[in-house]
């Protein structure tokens, strides 16, 4: 995501942050909503975020003090923009292969900070209602063109509909959007989460699910279940979560994903919808498990 305005915002990371440290800096492409930036000094290295909206930087800015890695500066400004200032971390996203029993313990002692925070009221949301959420998914493939797969998807739904699971409201203050991409693993081995645009008070299955489904490929039509097995036990280890949370957790993902990839225009491909098939039928390899 290339940003318009690089060249003015050097001179202004020059001339309002880093007036006699200044040397280099460089774009960081990351996607999602926000400009991502590494500032180098002669100091060492910071991360720089662009964000338009105003709610997601205060829950990043309230992230990124909860662990103490932000930088506070004379301005928070720049055009329509709002910036933070954080430690930068050389290091890589985490993969399968990084996931230790020492990175999962040492990743869970960084989890451990956010579930351990106070409320706040500008983090609470209410909890997902999955029966909404289902309501919004079958909804969606109803306004999907009628074809073989919009039938397989069908039956699919009408399986998952009888074994939904529910909650009563629950709160935890959650990461929200604990992906590969928001854990980095630097070179020393430390971990780090970063990010927090979703940071909100929910139910923990749902940070937990996502990580487990997608290391162990369950979010593509690879899911490999020998992965997903030991990831599942290393994991919940610590979270100590019942088969119930955690089915709760896996169908809140499955279902969010189904919703987005039939309201998405671009993933109506024949390829890109029997990929959605193969990955709607890896639901019930995962249920059989946790139920097991």
């Amino acid at each position: 995501m290339k940003f318009s305005h690089y060249t003015e915002l050097q001179r202004f990371v020059e001339k309002n942050l880093f007036p006699s440290e200044y040397k280099d800096m460089y774009e960081i492409y990351t996607g999602g909503s926000s400009y991502n930036f590494c500032v180098i000094t002669t100091k060492g290295k910071y991360f720089l975020k662009l964000l338009e909206d105003k709610g997601a930087f205060y829950k990043i800015k309230e992230f990124c003090r909860l662990y103490g890695v932000l930088y506070e500066s004379k301005s928070e400004d720049f055009r329509e923009y709002k910036f933070l200032l954080t430690q930068f971390i050389d290091g890589h996203k985490i993969h399968y292969r990084d996931c230790t029993e020492a990175v999962i313990e040492c990743l869970w002692h960084n989890y451990q900070k956010i579930l351990n925070c106070k409320p706040d009221s500008t983090f609470i949301y209410s909890m997902i209602d999955i029966n909404v959420l289902f309501t919004e998914a079958e909804t969606a493939l109803k306004e999907t063109k009628k074809n073989v797969f919009s039938i397989l998807y069908a039956k699919i739904m009408a399986l998952l509909k009888r074994e939904l699971v529910y909650f009563p409201e629950t709160h935890n203050l959650i990461h929200g959007d604990l992906m590969a991409n928001n854990i980095l693993l630097a070179a020393d081995r430390s971990l780090h989460i970063i990010d927090g645009e979703m940071l909100r008070y929910v139910h923990i299955s749902e940070d937990m699910a996502s990580l487990l489904l997608e290391l162990s490929g369950f979010l593509g039509i690879w899911g490999n279940m020998s992965r997903f097995k030991r990831l599942f036990s290393s994991i919940n280890k610590y979270a100590l979560l019942s088969s119930k949370e955690w089915l709760y957790g896996i169908q809140i993902v499955y279902l969010t994903l189904i919703k987005r990839r039939l309201n998405n225009p671009d993933k109506q491909s024949f390829r890109k919808r029997l990929c959605l098939f193969l990955i709607m039928l890896q639901y019930f390899r995962i249920r059989n498990f946790i139920n097991r």
